[in-house]
C-alpha cells in the first residue's frame, strides 16, 4: 500500500513537472543560515578620488591615534605637577591684573577649534552602486553639524576648564554645542544661559574664544573670521562688562593647516571650500588685536589675544606628518589635539617664558609663578602687587613669621628705651660734672 502511495507520488510531481526541493531532491542538502547570508558586493568599478584620500586620511589619523595614546597618554597625571603650587592669600580686591586661576567661577568656550568630530563619522556618499561618488555639499554640511563633540564631557583628557577647576576653582561650564551661523550667535547664546546665573555679575568669568573654518560660512574668504571674533567680543564686553576675562586664540595665518593641504590630497579639496587671502587677513587679524587691546581692556574687562597659533606646525613622523590631533575632517582638532593646545594654553596665561607657538607634544602643566601668581597680562609682567604665599605643609610658617618680626620690634623697643634712660642720665648732671667725668676719662 505504502508502495503504491509513493509511485503515485512520483509521477504526479514528474506531471506537473515541479522543480525539486530539498524534500524531493536527496542530492540539495538542507538549508543552514550562512545560505542566507548575502555575499559581499564586489568593489565599485569607479571610486571618486576624494573618498579615496579620505579614506587614506581617515586610517592613518586612526592609527596615529591608536599609536600615539598608547605611547605618550594625556591623562589626570598630569595634574599631578600642581601638587607643588603653593598657596596665596592676597587681601584686597580682584582685578583684571591681580585675579587667581581659582577666583574664576563660571567658564565658557565658542569656535571650532574647541569641538572635535564624532569618531564614527564617516564621509557622506551619494551612492553606493555601480560607484562610490561623494556628496561633497551633505559631507561639509554633517561636519559642521556633527564635529561639536564637547572635550569637557566627551573626553577625559585634561582641558582648560579641568586644569582651572584642579587649581582650585569652583566652575561652572557652559557650552551651547549646537550648529551657529557664526560666533556672534555662539556668544549670544552662552551670555544667555550665563545670564540665568543668580548672582553672575559679580563672579570671575572666563570666555575662550578658538575661531575654525566652520565658523564662517562655506566659500567665504577666511579674513571673515576675524570679524566674526571682533562682534563676538563685542557683545560679551556689553552683555558681561564687569569680572570677565575673554581670551582669544589668533588664527590668521592658518599655518598649521597650511602644512596638512600640501601632505594630503583630501585636506587640499577641503580647504578648497574657504578662499584664502593672508595678507588681507593678517591685516584684519593686527587691526583687531590693537582694538581689542586698546578698547577691551580694564580693571574689571581683560582681553588676551594669543598667538600660540600663527607658526605652529605638525610635527614630523617618519615620512608622513602626525595628524593623531586632528579629526577626520582635516579641519577641527582631535580630542587629543585640543587637549595638547589648553594645557600649552595654560602655560601661556600664567608664565611668560612659555609664551611660545604650539607644539603638539606632551608637555607637564606648569605653576602660576610664586612671585606673581595671577593670570599674565602687560602690566603684570612687569609689575606685581605683593603675594603672601603659605606652604600646605609647614603648619607654623605663620606663626613664626609672626614671633620673628614681634621679636625684632620688642629689641628695638628695648633699645629705644635703653638710649632714652641714658639721655635721661646725662642730662640730669651739671655741665661742670659731665666735664669733669669727661675729662677723667680721656686723661
Amino acid at each position: 500500500m505504502m508502495y503504491w502511495w509513493w509511485l503515485m507520488t512520483v509521477k504526479l510531481l514528474l506531471f506537473l513537472r515541479i522543480p525539486p526541493t530539498t524534500a524531493s531532491d536527496p542530492e540539495i542538502l538542507p538549508a543552514s543560515p550562512e545560505d542566507f547570508t548575502i555575499p559581499p558586493l564586489p568593489p565599485p568599478d569607479d571610486i571618486d578620488p576624494l573618498y579615496e584620500a579620505w579614506q587614506a586620511f581617515h586610517d592613518l589619523q586612526q592609527h596615529q591615534a591608536d599609536e600615539f595614546n598608547r605611547e605618550f597618554p594625556i591623562d589626570e597625571r598630569l595634574y599631578s605637577s600642581f601638587r607643588k603650587c603653593g598657596n596665596f592669600d592676597l587681601p584686597g580686591e580682584r582685578l583684571s591684573d591681580n585675579v587667581q586661576p581659582s577666583n574664576f567661577e563660571i567658564y565658557a568656550e565658542l569656535g571650532h577649534l574647541n569641538t572635535f568630530c564624532r569618531i564614527d563619522l564617516t564621509l557622506s556618499l551619494l551612492s553606493h552602486l555601480p560607484t562610490t561618488t561623494v556628496d561633497f555639499q551633505a559631507a561639509l554640511e554633517s561636519y559642521k553639524r556633527n564635529c561639536l563633540e564637547s572635550a569637557q564631557t566627551k573626553s577625559k583628557n585634561p582641558t582648560l576648564s579641568k586644569i582651572l577647576t584642579a587649581m582650585g576653582a569652583n566652575l561652572q561650564v557652559f557650552e551651547s554645542n549646537v550648529v551657529h551661523n557664526n560666533l556672534h550667535a555662539w556668544a549670544r547664546h552662552i551670555v544667555r544661559m550665563i545670564e540665568r546665573v543668580p548672582g553672575y555679575e559679580s563672579k570671575w568669568k572666563m570666555i575662550m574664544i578658538a575661531p575654525g573654518l566652520f565658523d564662517i560660512d562655506f566659500g567665504t574668504p577666511t579674513y571673515k573670521l576675524a570679524e566674526s571674533v571682533m562682534q563676538a567680543v563685542q557683545l560679551i564686553n556689553h552683555k558681561l562688562p564687569e569680572k570677565t576675562i575673554v581670551v582669544v586664540i589668533r588664527n590668521s595665518k592658518l599655518t598649521f593647516w597650511k602644512h596638512l593641504v600640501n601632505n594630503f590630497d583630501f585636506c587640499k579639496q577641503i580647504h578648497k571650500v574657504w578662499p584664502t587671502h593672508e595678507a588681507k587677513s593678517e591685516r584684519l587679524w593686527n587691526m583687531l588685536e590693537e582694538r581689542l587691546k586698546k578698547n577691551f581692556r580694564s580693571e574689571t574687562f581683560y582681553t588676551h589675544v594669543l598667538n600660540l597659533l600663527e607658526e605652529s606646525r605638525p610635527l614630523k613622523v617618519g615620512n608622513t606628518l602626525d595628524i593623531s590631533v586632528m579629526s577626520s575632517d582635516c579641519v577641527h582638532f582631535s580630542s587629543r589635539g585640543i587637549s595638547l593646545l589648553h594645557t600649552h594654553l595654560w602655560n601661556w596665561l600664567v608664565q611668560p617664558s612659555r609664551q611660545v607657538e604650539w607644539t603638539p607634544l606632551v608637555r607637564p602643566l606648569y605653576c602660576p609663578r610664586p612671585s606673581c601668581p595671577f593670570l599674565v597680562t602687560k602690566t603684570n609682567t612687569y609689575f606685581c602687587p605683593q603675594a603672601k604665599q603659605t606652604d600646605p605643609e609647614e603648619k607654623f610658617k605663620d606663626l613664626s613669621d609672626v614671633m620673628i618680626v614681634t621679636m625684632l620690634l620688642v629689641t628695638v623697643l628695648l633699645y629705644a628705651l635703653l638710649l632714652a634712660f641714658i639721655g635721661c642720665g646725662v642730662k640730669r648732671k651739671a655741665p661742670s660734672e659731665i666735664y669733669e667725668h669727661i675729662s677723667r676719662r680721656y686723661s
